[in-house]
């Protein structure tokens, strides 16, 4: 099952949170810290509930279940805050960077690598928060359908609809960006 793909990934999030991370402001980094915490809690109810189906600790493994969404739940909210709260972020940066007396059509060529490249980043950065909304928007609807199991659930075309897309969302993320298929 996919819980066992998910088995100890609670130390990756723990491990992540222990890294220098871009100073994005008090609130912003209060806000994704916790969004991280839910994520980090969310992963260790998942592999509770898995090691109580399998017989290992006692307990109902659907109570577990429905903690860990309550968690995961409360990160897909955070976080899409978080994402929206970024990109607003850098979109002012670009409309900063465009509108200043550097940045016009005729001299853009004549504009430096630097200029350039801070603007290129921005963008990208941009794309990447506007991915991360798309793949944990959706994720609300699917965590709070596994916090009601088993009763008062939604429909499962759609929970699974949902979460075909949040996955598909997921790869093109992590896709490499340049695939090199031989030397």
């Amino acid at each position: 099952s996919r819980q066992t793909f998910r088995l100890l990934k609670w130390i990756n999030v723990a491990a992540l949170q222990m890294a220098p991370s871009q100073d994005r402001g008090p609130m912003l980094d209060i806000l994704h810290s916790f969004s991280e915490l839910c994520l980090f809690l969310w992963f260790f109810f998942d592999n509770l509930s898995w090691l109580a189906k399998v017989g290992l600790i006692p307990g109902k493994a659907m109570d577990y279940t429905r903690r860990g969404a309550r968690f995961w739940m409360t990160h897909c909210i955070l976080n899409t805050f978080c994402q929206l709260i970024t990109l607003s972020q850098l979109r002012k940066r670009v409309a900063m960077i465009r509108n200043s007396k550097k940045y016009t059509a005729a001299v853009m060529s004549d504009m430096d690598g630097k200029s350039k490249g801070e603007l290129m980043d921005l963008e990208n950065q941009s794309v990447a928060c506007l991915m991360d909304v798309f793949r944990s928007a959706p994720d609300i609807l699917v965590s709070y359908n596994l916090s009601l199991m088993p009763q008062d659930q939604f429909s499962p075309a759609l929970i699974g609809c949902t979460g075909v897309f949040t996955s598909a969302v997921g790869i093109v993320q992590n896709w490499p960006k340049k695939l090199i298929l031989y030397k």
